[in-house]
């Protein structure tokens, strides 16, 4: 009798064991699923988008430079004539150049506000560490929007805007972010498959 009883108990305990094991291995495994689908959740719903549309407004703003590279070098930096129907057919090309060079920034910034909705329709897939960078984007597109659009001139003093600070269709640190975060999603999605 002792010795089933010694039998049945090393069965068991054999058994729990390899329960638990298993147990823990499904686990670690869930575990690491669910951590992918969020990284997949991040990249397909903030990060991506974000890669994405700020890729193209900073194409959009090195396509506005060269645009007024070109301008300066064919406009200013040449000596033309004084003649009024020369400086009249400059002035209409001179003014084409510039409104194809703004049509850009307009593109620019719709492109901003595209990247506004994806941060307000996807802030709970947002790291919290990135929410001040994405706040001040957005505050910088409000600010654009309402301080700088033609239908709605600046009209307070420039004194009184220089002392609230400046505004940027698109700070550095949300471009580096934003590529840098999708980079590092993209590794850690690799690395957990």
């Amino acid at each position: 009798m002792a010795d089933t009883l010694q039998l049945l108990i090393s069965f068991l305990g054999g058994g729990i064991i390899v329960a638990l094991i298993n147990w823990a291995r499904t686990t670690r495994s869930e575990k690491a699923s669910r951590k992918h689908d969020i990284l997949k959740e991040q990249i397909t719903k903030v990060y991506g988008p974000l890669y994405f549309f700020a890729g193209l407004t900073e194409a959009l703003f090195a396509l506005n430079d060269r645009f007024h590279k070109a301008y300066n070098e064919h406009f200013v930096d040449q000596k033309w004539s004084d003649d009024v129907r020369t400086q009249e057919s400059l002035r209409k090309e001179a003014d084409a150049t510039l409104e194809l060079a703004n049509y850009y920034v307009g593109m620019a910034r719709d492109n901003n506000a595209k990247i506004v909705n994806v941060l307000r329709e996807n802030y709970a897939f947002i790291d919290p560490e990135d929410t001040e960078v994405f706040q001040q984007f957005v505050i910088d597109h409000l600010r654009m929007e309402k301080e700088f659009r033609a239908e709605n001139p600046l009209k307070t003093p420039f004194e009184v805007y220089l002392k609230v600070g400046e505004i940027s269709y698109s700070r550095p640190e949300f471009l580096e972010l934003a590529r840098s975060r999708f980079s590092e999603k993209n590794e850690a999605i690799k690395s957990s498959q």
